[in-house]
């Protein structure tokens, strides 16, 4: 959830977490930190 509201606010200053979610045992919040990861860095977050 905050991967998305990260990308959706384009909350670039959070680049540095959602990197680190891409490790993340759980399957939807790796999904979610690529996905946000993709959108932040498309809009020069």
């Amino acid at each position: 959830m905050a991967a998305e509201m990260a990308a959706k606010r384009l909350l670039g200053g959070v680049l540095p977490e959602l990197v680190g979610l891409r490790g993340d045992p759980v399957a939807r919040v790796r999904v979610a930190a690529d996905r946000a990861i993709r959108v932040l860095t498309a809009a020069g977050a």
